[in-house]
C-alpha cells in the first residue's frame, strides 16, 4: 500500500469533536480469520475518527483510528496557563498486533509535522505504552511501544499520544501521519485484501493534524500600585515596580497598559492617570522607553517568540499643590494584541 503524507493550511481556533467507536470481542489470536479488537479511546480530548477497517480480520498489526486532530480550542483549554513552556495534551488510541511468533511487537514512527510555514520538530508528539512501562518518548525517530511482552499478546494494547507545541512553533495547522506496524517487519509477509477493489500491507497509518493557536499570554503578580505623597508638590515613585512576563509564539505582538485613577484612602481625593507616568527599565534599572499613562499606551512592542521574557515597569506619580497628602492607591491593566 502506498502512503500518501497530505499537508494543510489554516490558523487559529479549530472544532472539537468527539470519538465514537464500537469494541469488537476478541477472538483466538492465532486464527488467520481472528479479529483484533479494538475499543474507543479513553477520556478523548481531541477529534479521533473511528478507523474504517478497525475490525478487519487479517491484518497482523490494527488501530482503534485512522485520524487525530489536536484542536486549538483544545490546546488553549488545556494550557490554561500552567505550562511556560508550551502546551501539553493527550490522548489514548488502541492498537492490536497478530504476532508472528515467537518474535512480535509494534513499532510506531512519525512522518514530517508540516504547516503553511514549514516543519515543526517531530519530537512535539510523544508516545508511551503500559506495554513499555509508560514512559514518554518522542517521536523524533522510530519507537518500539511492544516487544515480545506475553501479557500483551493477540490483546488491544494503549498507547498514549501526546502533543506538545512550543512558543517557538509558528502558529497554524500541521499535518502528517503515524505509521504503525509490526516489528521486526517483514517484507516477505502477503498482502492483504480488505475489500473488493483495495490491498493493504500490515502497516496503519493515523492521520495527524495539530492546530497551533496564535496567542499572547501576561503573566503579572500585582497589579495594583501604590503612593506615599506628603504635602510637597512634586514626582514620587511607587512603592514596587510591576512586573510581567510574556509568552507569545506571534511573530509581531504589542502591550498595551490601562490605569485607572488613584484614589487616595479617606476616598475625598483623587489623582488622574494622565499624572502618572511609566519607564519600562532593565534589571540594571537603565531606561528602556517611558511614557505617560492617560491615554493607555503601548509600553512594549516585540516581533517573534517570546517565552517568559521579563518586562519591569517603573511608575512615577506628578503631584501639585491642590493634592492631599496620605496614600494614593489604583490598579493597572495590561493587554497584549497581535500585530504591529
Amino acid at each position: 500500500m502506498k502512503r500518501r503524507f497530505k499537508g494543510c493550511e489554516g490558523k487559529w481556533v479549530g472544532a472539537l469533536i468527539l470519538l465514537f467507536l464500537s469494541s469488537v470481542p476478541a477472538q483466538n489470536p492465532q486464527s488467520p480469520e481472528a479479529k483484533l479488537p479494538v475499543r474507543a479511546a479513553e477520556k478523548p480530548k481531541v477529534e479521533v475518527s473511528p478507523y474504517p477497517y478497525a475490525s478487519a480480520g487479517k491484518a497482523l498489526v490494527t488501530s482503534s483510528t485512522d485520524r487525530i486532530v489536536f484542536s486549538s480550542d483544545i490546546l488553549l483549554r488545556n494550557w490554561a496557563g500552567k505550562n511556560p513552556v508550551g502546551w501539553y495534551v493527550d490522548t489514548t488510541f488502541f492498537i492490536a498486533v497478530l504476532p508472528p511468533v515467537p518474535h512480535w511487537g509494534a513499532l510506531i514512527q512519525l512522518s514530517p509535522l508540516r504547516g503553511p510555514d514549514g516543519e515543526i520538530p517531530p519530537n512535539r508528539l510523544r508516545v508511551s505504552s503500559p506495554a513499555d512501562g509508560e514512559k514518554q518518548k518522542p517521536l523524533d525517530k522510530p519507537r518500539k511501544i511492544l516487544i515480545n511482552n506475553p501479557e500483551f499478546l493477540g490483546k488491544e494494547i494503549p498507547v498514549r499520544l501526546a502533543a506538545t507545541p512550543a512558543w517557538d512553533d509558528p502558529p497554524g495547522k500541521y499535518s502528517g501521519s503515524l505509521i504503525i506496524q509490526p516489528y521486526p517487519r517483514d517484507r516477505s509477509l502477503p498482502y492483504v485484501s480488505r475489500g473488493d477493489d483495495e490491498a493493504v500491507d500490515y502497516e496503519q497509518e493515523i492521520s495527524i493534524q495539530i492546530e497551533i493557536p496564535q496567542l499572547i499570554t501576561i503573566i503579572v503578580e500585582n497589579t495594583e500600585v501604590n503612593f506615599q505623597v506628603n504635602f510637597v508638590p512634586g514626582e514620587y515613585s511607587a512603592s514596587k515596580n510591576v512586573v510581567f512576563r510574556v509568552q507569545t509564539n506571534a511573530s509581531e505582538w504589542h502591550i498595551d497598559c490601562n490605569a485607572t485613577p488613584l484614589v487616595h484612602t479617606d476616598k475625598t481625593h483623587q489623582i488622574p492617570p494622565t499624572r502618572l507616568l511609566w519607564q519600562r527599565v532593565d534589571r540594571f534599572g537603565n531606561v528602556l522607553d517611558e511614557g505617560n499613562l492617560g491615554d493607555n499606551p503601548t509600553v512594549l512592542v516585540g516581533q517573534g517568540a517570546a517565552q517568559d521574557m521579563e518586562v519591569i515597569l517603573r511608575l512615577r506619580l506628578q503631584t501639585n499643590s491642590s493634592d492631599i497628602a496620605g496614600h494614593y492607591k489604583g490598579t493597572l491593566s495590561l493587554t497584549g494584541l497581535a500585530g504591529p
